[in-house]
């Protein structure tokens, strides 16, 4: 298993995360149970000057993550109409950034913003297009983030026909098809695999 240990600095910082493949287990140091934060779901951390959280990424598990860090008081440096937009954004989310208490939320799955994710993670090109391919993907990044966690919040979700543990599955269909390539492969085969009934399967892709 690989540990991370990350200290929250003085200026209180959000971080906003997504796992493309791969899952990883976190606590902050009062609590005894780790949460576990799934392929292809969202999650928000922030916490005081201090505060730690730990992060545990199992062995032998394919991870491939991208973490978004957001520091409020640079925002305003210089100042840009999408900056202001998303500064709102965050008082609105998480309050004042002198709020000492720590923030954590885990939404659910949520393949849309693992589109901007595989952008992120995977552009390796450093030229005008690929910064311009990056930064675009970053800002679409958060607004899939902070549009599921408005979205949730107002208790409108996302497919609540679905469970956590269907969802799971499902966001795996695209890794194991490309994996299968040279495969047949039906829904109904997907479904019984994936232990998800065709209509679930459909309804989340």
């Amino acid at each position: 298993n690989y540990t991370i240990n990350l200290k929250f600095a003085e200026s209180r910082m959000y971080y906003f995360g997504f796992h493309v493949s791969g899952f990883q287990h976190t606590k902050f140091p009062e609590e005894t149970e780790y949460e576990k934060i799934e392929q292809g779901q969202n999650f928000i951390l922030s916490g005081e000057e201090g505060t730690k959280v730990e992060f545990v990424i199992p062995a032998n598990v394919a991870y491939k993550s991208c973490y978004l860090i957001i520091q409020p008081n640079l925002l305003g440096r210089p100042s840009t109409k999408v900056k202001r937009q998303l500064e709102a954004d965050l008082l609105d989310i998480f309050g004042s950034p002198d709020k000492n208490t720590p923030y954590r939320y885990f939404g659910k799955i949520d393949l849309k913003t693992g589109l901007y994710v595989e952008i992120i993670v995977d552009n390796d090109r450093t030229d005008l297009v690929g910064r311009l391919l990056t930064e675009a993907a970053i800002l679409n990044m958060l607004a899939s983030q902070i549009e599921a966690h408005d979205l949730e919040q107002k208790d409108k979700g996302f497919l609540p026909e679905l469970s956590k543990t269907e969802l799971v599955e499902i966001s795996r269909l695209g890794d194991y098809i490309r994996e299968n390539i040279d495969r047949k492969i039906t829904i109904g085969y997907l479904a019984k695999h994936f232990q998800v009934s065709p209509k679930k399967l459909q309804a989340g892709i």
